[in-house]
């Protein structure tokens, strides 16, 4: 029995959980405060701050008036511009899908073979 989803499982349209991209946010300050790569990171606190309290807010219902040019409020617009000012996967963030996660780590690669992988 296979117990990972296939590349056209998680690429099928999934609809924004804003309790787990809150959730998802304070497990990347978390990360980045706690490991080593939090030495080297400059992070913005409020700002971090900022972006979960628009989660919570709109996971507990918030409706936001919508900017008619980008189509999105000017809190929606930070979030996603602190999430991409530490190259974060705005995918996996919102919907919990990590394709794009996967394939822009493995771009850096090396390997010309294919991976040998085994499901155990």
């Amino acid at each position: 029995m296979r117990e990972y989803k296939t590349v056209r499982e998680w690429t099928k349209y999934k609809r924004v959980s804003w309790h787990a991209t809150a959730d998802r946010i304070e497990l990347f300050l978390d990360v980045l405060t706690n490991c080593r790569v939090g030495e080297t990171v400059k992070l913005d606190r409020a700002k971090a701050t900022r972006a979960i309290e628009y989660c919570r807010w709109r996971a507990a219902g918030g409706i936001h008036e919508l900017d008619t040019k980008s189509g999105i409020c000017d809190a929606e617009r930070k979030m996603l511009e602190f999430l991409r000012s530490h190259n974060q996967s705005i995918d996996w963030f919102m919907t919990g899908n990590p394709t794009g996660m996967i394939a822009k780590l493995a771009m850096g690669t090396s390997s010309q073979e294919r991976p040998h992988l085994s499901v155990v």
